[in-house]
């Protein structure tokens, strides 16, 4: 994946556990941003938080925790401000893996689109499950617009929560939950 930019660029293999980041800005011009990893492929990714003074903005695949992203997260809290064009989510910008989970998060940041498929926990999520999680967070894009996903493939919602605005700029699918499935 190229032009990855967070704590990490990319991470292959492994897990990133108990981090905090206070104040961290990450700000850059190309795809694949997040405060903690731009990429992370077969991670786990557990007890990370972003707090309110924190901010993450860059083009396509953007999220709070990551950009995109394979493995189980993890009991994880988005804070931070994030901004991006399109795939743009409060914790992961995409998402995908069929036998792992979104588990046990919380976005609480305003997440904001100038493009399309943002959301709250994902702003892509093509299959996987999200469960015992939630968002807070303001949600703003042009379309495919969902207080937890943006447009989803295929995806198990088990015990969520949405109670941030969702606000669509063009008259394609917005959700309370998910934008388009």
């Amino acid at each position: 994946i190229p032009c990855e930019a967070g704590f990490f660029g990319y991470a292959e293999k492994g897990s990133i556990k108990n981090i905090t980041f206070n104040n961290a800005k990450v700000n850059s011009s190309g795809n694949y941003t997040g405060i903690l990893a731009g990429g992370v492929k077969s991670y786990i990714i557990e007890n990370i938080k972003t707090l309110a003074n924190c901010l993450v903005e860059g083009k396509n695949f953007v999220g709070g925790i990551a950009g995109v992203a394979k493995g189980n997260i993890i009991n994880c809290e988005n804070h931070a401000t994030v901004k991006g064009i399109s795939y743009v989510g409060g914790i992961v910008g995409w998402y995908d893996h069929s036998d792992n989970s979104i588990t046990s998060c919380a976005n609480y940041g305003v997440v904001t689109s100038t493009g399309c498929r943002v959301g709250g926990m994902a702003g892509y999520f093509v299959s996987g499950t999200i469960q015992n999680s939630a968002n807070y967070g303001n949600i703003t894009g042009t379309y495919s617009v969902g207080n937890l996903i943006g447009e989803a493939q295929i995806c198990n919602l088990n015990n969520v929560l949405s109670t941030g605005n969702v606000t669509a700029t063009s008259e394609e699918p917005a959700g309370l939950l998910v934008g388009k499935i």
